[in-house]
């Protein structure tokens, strides 16, 4: 998957993964699969598909939705929101020790 934003390129071959999280049950129409990626110049993304009333279903009006998949840039904020989200937390340590501190 590729998409450009604010004439950068965000493509999931040449980035790389580091982490997967998804709820794989097809037959749940909130079934998702998704990456957080990190590109070579330090941007991170997150790419998945999912299904209707997943994150990533499309509203076709009318009440109705289907499946869909998408490319999301993020943000510092957003990237350590969504791994502590998803107890992520030896990533968190790795590249977000600067912004954390004991409680």
């Amino acid at each position: 998957m590729r998409i450009i934003r604010r004439r950068k390129i965000y493509d999931t071959k040449i980035s790389k993964e580091m982490v997967r999280y998804h709820l794989h049950n097809r037959n749940n129409i909130s079934w998702f699969d998704e990456a957080l990626y990190l590109t070579n110049n330090g941007c991170w993304f997150v790419a998945g598909e999912g299904g209707p009333l997943s994150a990533y279903g499309i509203d076709l009006g009318r009440g109705e939705k289907e499946g869909g998949k998408k490319l999301v840039p993020m943000s510092i904020d957003e990237v350590i929101t969504w791994l502590e989200i998803r107890c992520e937390y030896a990533l968190l340590e790795a590249h977000f020790s600067d912004y954390l501190e004991y409680a």
